[in-house]
Order: C-alpha cells, then structure tokens, then sequence
C-alpha cells in the first residue's frame, strides 16, 4: 500500500505540476501578445510625436520671421515716434491757430453772404415727353 500510495502522491504531484507548467505558459502567452501590442501602441505615439515635432518647428520658424519683421518694422518707426513729445505750449498754439483760421473761413462766408445771399438757384431741364 506504500507503493500505491506514493504512486498516487507522485501522480497528484506530477498533475499539478503540469497544471502549474500549463498555466504559467499561457500567462506569458498572454504577457506576450499585452507586451506587443503596447510597443505598437509605443511606437504609434512615437511616430505622432515625430509629425507633431515637425510641425512645431515648422510654426517655431514661421514665428521667427513674422517677429523679425514686426521688430524690423518697430525699429523703423522708433525715430519718428521716440522723443516727439509735444509740449503743451505747442499743442494750444496749434489749437489756436487752427481755431484762428475757423474763424477768418466763417468771416469769409458772412461777407459773401452779405453780398450775394444764399439763394439757391436752380436749373430747368426740359425733358421731352412722348
């Protein structure tokens, strides 16, 4: 009875090592395929974020060269605008000027006014009726 029963230990042994052996295979199996599909999923992304890169750079350049040109221009307007500060004095003597010459126009007007009159006249077409 010994023997059959060693026999039977040996068996229930062997059979869970097998069933262990079994299933440790299909777990890396199915590691296998997981690990796969994420190096596709891995490089898939990567090939994304080559293009994206690519078309950073792109707009990285496109970028430079409207600044370039914004500060070519603004170093072109600097003369024109830097130390132009105009003075109060300057700005009344121009105001008053400007209302000095408002003035002599509407002198200009009442005197011709005076002599003419603003009469509108106006002008008769004939126009043929048929």
């Amino acid at each position: 009875m010994s023997l059959e029963k060693t026999v039977a230990e040996l068996q229930s042994t062997e059979e869970k090592a097998q069933k262990d052996y079994d299933e440790l295979i299909q777990d890396n199996k199915v590691a296998k395929v997981s690990k796969e599909m994420e190096i596709k999923g891995s490089k898939s992304e990567l090939s994304f974020l080559d293009v994206r890169i690519g078309e950073s750079t792109e707009d990285l350049k496109l970028s430079t060269k409207e600044l370039a040109a914004i500060d070519a221009y603004l170093l072109k307007l600097k003369p024109t605008c830097e130390g132009r500060v105009v003075s109060f004095a300057e700005r009344q003597a121009k105001r008053e000027a400007e209302i000095a010459g408002c003035k002599e126009a509407l002198q200009i007007l009442e005197d011709t006014t005076d002599q003419i009159g603003l009469v509108q006249i106006s002008a008769h077409h004939n126009l043929r009726r048929h």
